[in-house]
C-alpha cells in the first residue's frame, strides 16, 4: 500500500494544516489529499476532519474560518502520534494524572493484552473480572492489569501474565510505547521531571477517566436503565452493546450505573450488531468540561445540549 495509504489520516489531515500546505476554509485539506497518486477516499478524509473538530483540534466555527488550526491543534499537531491520544496526554499533563493516561494511551494504541482461549474461556473471564476489582470499567481493568504485571520482576512478570491470560509481549511492547510517549512530552516541554507535580490526581479514578475522555470524545453513549436492563444508545447508531470480552458483558443488567453516560475507544459493526470495545461509564461534569460541541438550548431549565443528548 502507498504510505498515505497506511498513514493515519487524522494525524496526516493535522499536518497537512500545520505546515500550511492546504486551502484554507472548509474542504482545502481535502482538496490537497485530492492531489496525491493513490489519495485517500472522500469519505475517509471527511471523517478524519470532522474527528479533528471533535476533539477541538481544528476550527467548526461556520461564522468565521473552519478547518483552522487551534490553539489546541497546534499543540497536537508537534506530537507524532495520534491526535486523540494526544490530546488524552496533553490534558494528563494539565490535571496531573500522567502515569495512568500513558499507560491506557499505550495499551490502547494496540492490540489487546487480554488472551481469548475457547478452551479455557471461563477462566479467563473470571480472571479479567479478578483484576477489574469490583470496578465496572473496561479501562480500569486494563490499567490494574498492567500495574500489577509491571510491579513483579525475576520472572514472576512472566508468569502473573500467564496465570491471567495476559499477553506478556504486548504487555511488553504497552511498556516500551509508555516510555517513548513520556520522552515525546518530554522533548515538547509539556511534561518536568516532578513525578509529584505530574500525578498529584493519579489516584483519582475520575480525574483520569475524564482526561481519557478528553480524547476518546465523541466516543459516547447514553446509558437508559429500566428495572430489568440496561440499554446503550448513540446519537448515530441507535442501539449498541458492550463486546462479550467486556468485564459488563455478562453483567451489564445488573450494575448500578451511578451515571447516565459511558465513553468507549473503538466500536465495531457485525451480523450480530454494533459493538463497542472497552467501555466505562463517566461523569456528566466530564463531558461538559470535555465536548467542544456543548451548547446551550434553554437557559431557564439550564439544559444543555450535545451530540449525544441532553444534560440537565
Amino acid at each position: 500500500l502507498p504510505e498515505i495509504m497506511r498513514t493515519p489520516l487524522e494525524q496526516l489531515c493535522l499536518q497537512v494544516r500545520a505546515m500550511d500546505l492546504a486551502p484554507s476554509g472548509d474542504g482545502g485539506i481535502a482538496s490537497f489529499l485530492n492531489k496525491a497518486v493513490s489519495p485517500p477516499s472522500q469519505s475517509a478524509t471527511a471523517n478524519a476532519v470532522e474527528l479533528l473538530k471533535a476533539i477541538g483540534a481544528l476550527t467548526s466555527d461556520e461564522a468565521n474560518e473552519s478547518e483552522a488550526l487551534t490553539d489546541l491543534g497546534k499543540i497536537l499537531s508537534t506530537l507524532p502520534m495520534s491526535p486523540q491520544i494526544a490530546k488524552s496526554l496533553v490534558m494528563a499533563c494539565i490535571l496531573g494524572c500522567l502515569d495512568p493516561i500513558l499507560t491506557l494511551t499505550s495499551l490502547l494504541s494496540q492490540r489487546t493484552i487480554f488472551v481469548s482461549t475457547l478452551d479455557r474461556q471461563a477462566q479467563a473471564d473470571s480472571a479479567k473480572m479478578k483484576l477489574s476489582c469490583g470496578y465496572p470499567s473496561d479501562h480500569k481493568t486494563l490499567l490494574n492489569a498492567f500495574n500489577e504485571w509491571d510491579s513483579l520482576q525475576n520472572g514472576k512478570d512472566k508468569e502473573f501474565a500467564w496465570r491471567n491470560f495476559l499477553s506478556h509481549s504486548q504487555l511488553l511492547k504497552a511498556k516500551e510505547t509508555r516510555k517513548q510517549f513520556r520522552q515525546l512530552l518530554s522533548d515538547a516541554s509539556l511534561v518536568g521531571n516532578n513525578k509529584l507535580v505530574n500525578n498529584r490526581h493519579s489516584t483519582d479514578w475520575s480525574v483520569v477517566k475524564a482526561c481519557l475522555l478528553a480524547g476518546l470524545y465523541p466516543n459516547v453513549v447514553r446509558l437508559d436503565t429500566t428495572k430489568k436492563r440496561t440499554n446503550m444508545y448513540d446519537s448515530s447508531l441507535g442501539s449498541v452493546k458492550v463486546h462479550p470480552s467486556s468485564v459488563l458483558s455478562k453483567q451489564i443488567n445488573y450494575v448500578q450505573f451511578e451515571q447516565r453516560w459511558g465513553m468507549y475507544s473503538e466500536k465495531v459493526r457485525t451480523v450480530g450488531g454494533i459493538f463497542l470495545y472497552d467501555f466505562s461509564q463517566i461523569s456528566p461534569l466530564a463531558i461538559l468540561l470535555f465536548s467542544p460541541q456543548m451548547k446551550k438550548i434553554d437557559s431557564i431549565h439550564d439544559i444543555l445540549g450535545f451530540d449525544h443528548g441532553y444534560i440537565n
